[in-house]
């Protein structure tokens, strides 16, 4: 068959597809499993008659899966095939699971499929699932691969791309719990209040004309409108990139809708972007969602609504980026009005923006807004608590006391007046805020917190009047902030950008912060009077954080009293630079590198505490910032306890650690870890070095530990046959420790190759030995001065069973010649606390224990004692003559870096309200570095306290240091009587870096419906810094509500 034949029964296949509609095999099922885990986002991109892309990005599952015996559960993907203008083509999307047994055979468990066609422009889109139900109790590993098949008509040749992900699922006699999902991300704009004709307000500026051509008909006002607040998604923006083209197209939706809202309601308008990078693409990608708005009965165009929702992003494949843009449109007056959506996408190389793609589109809405039949207003004064000096400029902020949503903002007079309208009749708690004065702010009627504000109420066509504030005086610490050079004469170096908090002395409470100046100079202001603690420092910029005064921890700082009106000046610092340790951490799984869920720990080598703590970054990598110059243990582990914890450098004894030194301002790299699942058998040579001169006969151990059941072994030890030669080796007496006839098999020796094999198997019917022992003794003979490896390979465990025993090994090495100086028990030239530790470990150990080795019977009395402790201690600081340059051991550091707790907690943590008497929680963030996004998940009793999206708004601390911080839309959701809260935001940009210290993430307004106790909880959290790696593991506080009756609580609308 020609190959123009075969193109057009494709084109001709492809048409039937689309017009039968078929998209495949069909979506999941509306039942879904008690748990479903996604495992993968497939794509596959059709960007021209000749280019197609194809990526699977697969997403590993952060934890096991823990089901009961026989429960069904489900892994699913969710695929997308996005045909660009002028492309044809099709693709296959399959999802196959399949267990991995023992040996390594593989047995499939489920494959779902589905196949996707069509001519651009068009989207299509759905669900892969495989459902799994285990009926026998056990840990089990399932490997899930995603592959996708993509043709485009014009190429002969198909592209596929598989990946595969592995999963250990525990099989439980019990029942498992449910898990959580995570949805994709979403950005907002800011709120934008539209003001029209008739309104209160109008802004300035106007848009062009709109095409007459999107002009939708009007359409007739219904009799009984139901106004309500909307979110309308108006497009789905897709940009791909392949090595050599890129596309875009907007997929716009809802042209032409007629909508009904109630004046003072909100209109959300959404764009759902994706862009997509496959294998060898690199580009930038950037999509805007703006809203412009005209009078249905006017063809003047009204002023533009506020700005646009943008975001702007730089990819290398393969990645895929995702989220929502949002404009919210607040409707002020009412009316008809003619809402125009402008989606604009474009995509383009890093650099050549000439060369840029992109698509325009314009949606159009018919708005008709419900007016309110009157308004208030609220009106007063603002002046200086005891002067009574009028204040101007003072921000006079109105919010429903309901919803907490911000109804008004206006700014005093000269003479200190303000006055708020276009109030809806109800209830509002108003605030009185100076932001560029150093007053205290304030909530009517003279209280400090939302939580206790006086309702102000508002009548239709009436001014509720004399709502007055008298700001009281804020006080004032300040100081400066310079570099710890170590001249105390004259010398003084400021730091510029460091960050500065303050919080009350009987607390974890922050109450300001800012970043000194230039000159080191900092000052904090509008600080009530009181007792305060002060912290400064950035463990991002290597700088080792302290409290007031030289103080490591919030505990032992020094008070700093403020009184009010007053500045306390003098708060000053002297910070150290330090130093950073970074490396990788990975899982050795079925043969392959894993990174997991691992911490990484940098203990001082002299004091043993722990400095500090990081989480691995999913790659592996992490990074330990803010280390003071000195020695450290580097410990990494797996909090689940699914590795085997070690200390640098593959070992899991801290007295064997290799010191990681630390200088100033520098960072050590290459700290490098291999995990070994837990329950693996370990098989090494000891001791790990060997310290012989030429001619000496001596003899290495082959130990086993963590072994159950051992009934035969062998293995493979390959040396230097230029420096040492072997002789023999001998049988251990742990093999037959149970009993067991057993029969030695070899040694082979070969010294020219320098290998020794060697194996023994037992036989009877008691079982093998379990836990630790010698498997073998070899003797060799030092030749020439010089060092030889021993390494293990081809180490094979087996169980009485015939089974396999996974295993991992460890090797040691021999140094021949240069005799180890006295008390150098790791023969480094440098007796140190290396040394002293290895004697100290064994102290009681006599000849015969399992912990006695004669090299640390220094006295060799057949008892490792205090003398032998006392003897290496003796010589702690003792280096070779011609090696006192390799000394590892730095001189202990005068201030020590403090390990920080990363933590989330609602304050008020208890706190009493009545019914119908909003509550406002705040959401504090404690010890955070270098701050870049946080997520949090809550539940709360739902038949006593009610939550909406306006009663959330975010706190100021995210974005304190100047970065643009986007909130996520929250999302609440209610089941069985337990609501469910889930929020977050994020910041963008490489500078400036994101805050440290304690601050204020969220607040959340709840309304008490019934008297009771009612529980705020967190479930889940998760905080990153600005270049996106995990932060220690968080301290979670929630909140306890006691409700107490009150007023019947009246809900105006039912908001659909």
């Amino acid at each position: 068959m020609s190959y123009r034949r075969s193109v057009w029964l494709t084109l001709l296949l492809l048409l039937t597809l689309l017009m039968t509609g078929w998209v495949g095999l069909a979506e999941p099922p509306s039942n879904r499993p008690v748990q479903s885990f996604k495992v993968a986002d497939p794509r596959a991109g059709f960007l021209a008659l000749n280019q197609v892309g194809a990526e699977n990005f697969m997403i590993p599952l952060s934890g096991d899966i823990t089901v009961s015996k026989g429960e069904r559960f489900r892994l699913y993907s969710e695929y997308e095939g996005v045909f660009f203008p002028k492309a044809v083509g099709s693709a296959t999307f399959e999802l196959m699971v399949s267990l991995v047994r023992a040996d390594g055979s593989r047995e499939r468990l489920g494959r779902d499929q589905a196949t996707v066609a069509g001519i651009g422009p068009r989207r299509r889109s759905g669900t892969l699932t495989v459902d799994v139900a285990l009926n026998s109790t056990g840990v089990y590993t399932l490997a899930i691969s995603s592959r996708i098949t993509a043709h485009v008509v014009t190429a002969a040749r198909r592209i596929s791309d598989e990946d595969e992900i592995l999963a250990r699922v525990t099989v439980q006699q019990g029942r498992s719990p449910d898990s959580d999902r995570i949805s994709p991300v979403e950005s907002a704009a800011p709120d934008v209040s539209l003001a029209l004709p008739g309104a209160s307000e109008s802004l300035p500026g106007t848009l062009p004309t709109l095409p007459a051509r999107r002009t939708p008909t009007p359409v007739p006002e219904p009799p009984h409108p139901a106004p309500t607040d909307k979110e309308l998604l108006v497009a789905s923006p897709r940009g791909h990139f392949t090595s050599t083209v890129k596309a875009a197209e907007n997929f716009d939706q809802g042209n032409g809708q007629s909508l009904v809202v109630r004046q003072g309601y909100t209109l959300t308008l959404k764009s759902a972007y994706e862009f997509v990078w496959f294998q060898g693409a690199e580009g930038r990608a950037q999509s805007e969602l703006s809203v412009t708005v005209r009078t249905a009965s006017s063809s003047v165009i009204s002023p533009t609504i506020g700005e646009a929702a943008r975001v702007e992003l730089t990819g290398t494949g393969p990645a895929r980026e995702a989220g929502v843009l949002r404009v919210p449109v607040t409707f002020h007056a009412p009316g008809r009005y003619l809402l125009a959506a402008r989606v604009r996408t474009q995509v383009s190389p890093p650099e050549a923006l000439q060369t840029v793609v992109g698509d325009e589109d314009i949606v159009s809405i018919m708005v008709t807004v419900v007016g309110e039949l009157h308004t208030g207003a609220i009106t007063g004064t603002v002046t200086a608590d005891g002067s009574g000096m009028p204040l101007e400029g003072v921000s006079v902020q109105v919010f429903e006391a309901l919803t907490g949503r911000p109804r008004a903002t206006v700014r005093t007079a000269e003479d200190g007046s303000y006055t708020a309208t276009g109030l809806a009749p109800g209830r509002y708690l108003v605030w009185a805020n100076p932001v560029n004065q150093n007053y205290l702010p304030e909530w009517y009627d003279n209280a400090p917190t939302r939580a206790e504000a006086d309702p102000v109420t508002v009548v239709a066509g009436e001014t509720t009047g004399e709502i007055n504030f008298a700001l009281t005086p804020g006080g004032a610490i300040s100081g400066r902030v310079v570099e710890e050079t170590g001249d105390t004469v004259t010398t003084t170096v400021p730091i510029s950008n460091v960050l500065v908090s303050v919080g009350f002395y009987e607390g974890n409470t922050v109450v300001a912060r800012t970043r000194t100046l230039e000159d080191g100079s900092y000052r904090l202001e509008k600080l009530p009077q009181g007792t305060y603690w002060v912290h400064a420092g950035d463990a991002a910029r290597a700088l080792i954080e302290e409290y007031y005064d030289n103080k490591l921890t919030r505990r032992e700082a020094d008070p700093v009293t403020v009184t009010v009106g007053a500045e306390t000046g003098g708060i000053d610092f002297a910070l150290r630079y330090g130093g950073g340790i970074s490396g990788r951490v990975v899982g050795i799984s079925a043969g392959s590198e894993m990174p997991n869920a691992f911490k990484v720990t940098a203990y001082d080598w002299d004091t043993g505490q722990a400095v500090r703590t990081v989480d691995v970054a999913p790659r592996g990598n992490y990074f330990i910032p803010g280390l003071p110059e000195g020695s450290y243990r580097v410990y990494a582990f797996d909090q689940a306890g699914r590795f085997i914890a070690e200390y640098y450098d593959n070992v899991t004894d801290p007295a064997q650690a290799t010191p990681v030194v630390v200088r100033r301002q520098a960072v050590t790299e290459h700290i490098d870890f291999e995990l070994a699942p837990a329950g693996v058998a370990l098989v090494e040579v000891r001791p790990l070095v060997s310290q012989v001169n030429p001619g000496d006969t001596f003899s290495v151990t082959v130990e086993a530990s963590r072994v159950t059941d051992l009934g035969s072994f062998e293995f493979r030890l390959a040396f230097d046959p230029a420096i040492i030669q072997a002789q023999g080796a001998e049988l251990g007496d742990f093999l037959g420790s149970t009993g067991r006839q057993v029969t030695a098999v070899g040694p082979a020796i070969d010294n020219t190759a320098g290998t020794l094999i060697y194996g023994a198997f037992s036989l009877g019917e008691e079982p093998g030995p379990g836990g630790s022992g010698t498997l073998a003794i070899i003797t060799f003979t030092a030749a020439l001065s010089g060092e030889s490896p021993l390494n293990l390979t081809n180490v094979r465990l087996v169980n009485t069973q015939a089974g396999l025993i996974a295993t991992r090994s460890q090797g040691a090495h021999v140094k021949v010649g240069g005799e180890c100086i006295a008390g150098d028990l790791d023969c480094d030239c440098d007796v140190d606390i290396a040394d002293v530790m290895q004697v100290a470990r064994r102290w009681g150990a006599r000849r015969g224990d399992p912990e006695y080795e004669p090299r640390f019977d220094l006295d060799h009395d057949g008892d490792i004692d205090i003398v032998d402790v006392a003897l290496v201690a003796s010589a702690w600081g003792n280096t070779c003559p011609e090696a006192v340059a390799k000394r590892l051991v730095t001189q202990k550091a005068a201030l020590k870096a403090r390990a920080l707790s990363t933590g989330l907690r609602l304050e008020p943590a208890t706190a009493t309200t009545a019914v119908g008497q909003p509550i406002t929680l705040h959401v504090w963030i404690d010890e955070a570095l270098d701050l870049g996004s946080f997520e949090f998940i809550l539940t709360y009793d739902a038949t006593r306290l009610a939550l909406s999206a306006g009663g959330i708004s975010l706190g100021d601390f995210i974005g304190s240091t100047g970065r643009s911080a986007t909130a996520i839309s929250p999302q609440i959701t209610i089941e069985n009587g337990t609501g469910t809260l889930r929020y977050g935001a994020y910041t963008l940009g490489a500078t400036p870096p994101g805050p440290s210290g304690s601050g204020i993430l969220a607040e959340i307004t709840f309304m008490p419906l019934a008297a009771g106790s009612a529980e705020v909880t967190f479930t889940a959290a998760q905080v990153t810094n600005t270049t996106g790696e995990s932060q220690s593991g968080l301290a979670l506080r929630g909140a306890t509500l006691t409700i107490v009756p009150g007023a019947t609580l009246s809900l105006p609308y039912v908001l659909r």
